[in-house]
């Protein structure tokens, strides 16, 4: 097994972990699901979601950048691959 599946099924659990919030968190209170369970919505409800949904993309973003990398290596010392 080489590097190149660890990274790709390092890559993908950020962008599972980010789908599912969206659809789980974000999606739902957009449409105000969650009222109905909490009838006063704090303003820092909305500061935690914001910030998790800005942390996962980021973490989605940034694990372009290793494979990236691995990609970059490949094609310059392909012997060494």
């Amino acid at each position: 097994r080489s590097h190149f599946y660890t990274m790709i099924l390092a890559q993908s659990l950020p962008c599972i972990l980010l789908f599912l919030y969206l659809e789980l968190i974000l999606r739902p209170r957009k449409y105000g699901f969650y009222q109905m369970f909490e009838p006063q919505i704090h303003s820092s409800t909305a500061q935690w979601v914001y910030f998790g949904h800005q942390f996962l993309r980021s973490v989605v973003i940034l694990s372009f950048v290793p494979f990236g990398a691995n990609r970059l290596i490949a094609v310059r010392n392909p012997e060494r691959y």
